[in-house]
């Protein structure tokens, strides 16, 4: 998550009113792990794009 927001950071005024996909794999299966990852990536891409 860090090495997205280091590389998103810097083009973030150009991300507004674009729409994000996130695309997230799991090597285990505690489905409560995943979603708190989706939901930090959600909060973030949320600041981006206004």
């Amino acid at each position: 998550m860090k090495t997205v927001i280091d590389r998103t950071y810097p083009r973030y005024t150009s991300m507004k009113n674009k729409e994000i996909y996130l695309i997230a794999t799991a090597a285990v299966r505690n489905k409560q792990a995943l979603e708190r990852t989706i939901e930090g990536l959600r909060g973030f891409t949320s600041l981006l794009t206004g």
